[in-house]
């Protein structure tokens, strides 16, 4: 299916004031992200509809026709010509029948594809569509990053290493990493200070914390006066444009 991008999901920003989602914000899973005009995949529908429910009265008519004519061949009432007849009419309209819903099951799912919607919960990476695009089949128009996971490479100084632990919490500050601990450190010397490549996982005792971090980031207030950088990443997903991205 192929359309003009009709609407874009706005959300808020940390001021209150409404923008279209764009890279940096966090979604979620089945989050309608944007529509495409669907006026041509709606009267698709209705016709397909329109079809079938013909299609099943046909079926119920050439159906009676044909128990009728199977009971009075019995009976030897009938020839077996009218039977024939009526039974190649049923049978045609059990193919007319499946055919019709066929065709109005694939109209439904082009005009579900009218909706953009998010594959994962995570963060927007990137979004390459606005207002007024004109989308076809393999349009990536977003890209989500999935945080359940994310790696962390930071500096820290010799004299605090020992303070960080697995388990502790990290990224308390920064709303996109509401709460994190330190799954697993892995220790590398480096010209006189120690590098320190962590896995995080979203805190236990934070049920209400979601993923919402993907690429890069300041983690914000520095420990012990010094400066660390956040470097995101497990996996993305593209939302491409007539087709649900699993």
């Amino acid at each position: 299916m192929s359309g003009y991008v009709k609407s874009i999901l706005q959300v808020k920003d940390a001021a209150g004031r409404l923008h279209r989602i764009q890279s940096g914000d966090p979604v979620k899973s089945g989050e309608i992200l944007a529509t495409i005009r669907d006026n041509t995949y709606r009267q698709q529908t209705m016709r397909a509809a329109s079809s079938l429910a013909s299609a099943r009265a046909s079926l119920a008519k050439t159906k009676a026709d044909y128990e009728r004519y199977s009971a009075l061949l019995k009976q030897h009432v009938s020839s077996v010509a009218d039977y024939d007849a009526a039974k190649q009419a049923y049978e045609s309209s059990q193919a007319e029948a499946a055919s019709a819903q066929a065709a109005l099951k694939q109209a439904q799912v082009d005009l579900d594809d009218c909706q953009l919607k998010a594959p994962i919960t995570g963060l927007m990476l990137a979004r390459s569509i606005e207002v007024g695009t004109l989308v076809s089949p393999g349009t990536v128009a977003f890209q989500v990053g999935d945080t359940n996971k994310v790696k962390v490479v930071f500096g820290v100084a010799p004299a605090i290493v020992h303070q960080i632990k697995v388990g502790n919490p990290i990224f308390d500050h920064n709303r996109r990493f509401p709460r994190r601990e330190v799954r697993r450190l892995d220790h590398k010397d480096s010209s006189g200070c120690r590098s320190d490549q962590s896995h995080l996982r979203r805190g236990g005792d934070h049920p209400e914390s979601t993923p919402a971090a993907q690429g890069r980031h300041d983690r914000g207030p520095p420990l012990e006066e010094r400066h660390r950088r956040a470097i995101g990443g497990t996996g993305r997903t593209d939302a491409r444009v007539g087709a649900a991205a699993e």
